[in-house]
């Protein structure tokens, strides 16, 4: 879901806007009634003591921003853990400097980080820590040997194997949350239970490919996004004499 950031920029010859007051109270302050707001600063306001004198410009420009859940699975990863990054892009007309960042929520400090300088149009990541209200975990059953063996052409056979992947995301809190779901396995004939983005790499002298698959959803509140990967995989059985 987009949402407004507002940037503030350091003026010490401008007094057209004096603010005296701690962190705490300036946060109050430019906080409006969104239940979350992204305020980028060139000097670090958190820093300020209570007393404490300050000029500042605030510019009128405001840039839509999405709050990304990024989790990184495997066949051989169980427990996952999700992190959060902010995204957007500067549509403003003029470049952003490197500068503080806080993230606000009902009036109160959930994050601090820092932003890179960005040119016009410049795309921005910034990493905002773990996201202990998504629950992920990689699920795998006990695997199926089956009958069908391959023998490659240097004289090795493989035992066939079909496996099953689960991957369970579940959303613990009050808001919908964007979520991107990466999962990573050697093997070969997949079947998903639903389509996603598909990276295929030959593994050398092996039966087997690299894949990397990744989805994109969203997920309701409270909600759980579940999704099921049924692939073969092979192990080496015996090496033969003449192969050819």
């Amino acid at each position: 879901v987009p949402r407004g950031i507002t940037r503030v920029a350091y003026d010490p010859t401008d007094n057209s806007l004096i603010v005296a007051g701690d962190a705490e109270k300036m946060n109050r302050d430019f906080a409006t009634t969104e239940q979350e707001n992204f305020f980028i600063y060139d000097i670090p306001l958190f820093l300020m003591k209570r007393g404490e004198r300050k000029y500042l410009v605030i510019d009128d420009g405001e840039i839509d921003y999405m709050m990304l859940h990024r989790i990184e699975s495997s066949s051989t990863a169980s427990a996952l853990t999700a992190k959060r990054f902010l995204s957007f892009a500067n549509t403003l007309r003029v470049p952003l400097t490197k500068a503080s960042a806080i993230v606000v929520r009902d009036h109160q400090l959930i994050g601090k980080t820092s932003v890179p300088y960005a040119y016009m149009g410049d795309k921005v990541e910034l990493a905002m820590g773990d996201a202990p209200y998504i629950k992920a975990k990689t699920s795998k059953p006990p695997v199926r040997l089956n009958r069908a063996k391959v023998k490659l052409r240097d004289g090795r056979v493989f035992d066939e194997y079909l496996r099953r992947d689960t991957i369970t995301v579940q959303n613990l809190s009050s808001r919908a949350s964007d979520v991107e779901v990466s999962h990573k396995l050697r093997g070969d004939s997949l079947t998903l239970s639903s389509p996603a983005d598909m990276t295929k790499v030959p593994v050398q002298d092996s039966v087997s490919f690299d894949y990397t698959l990744k989805w994109n959803t969203t997920v309701a509140p409270g909600a759980t996004w579940t999704q099921t990967i049924e692939y073969s995989s092979f192990a080496l059985v015996r090496q033969e004499s003449g192969g050819g």
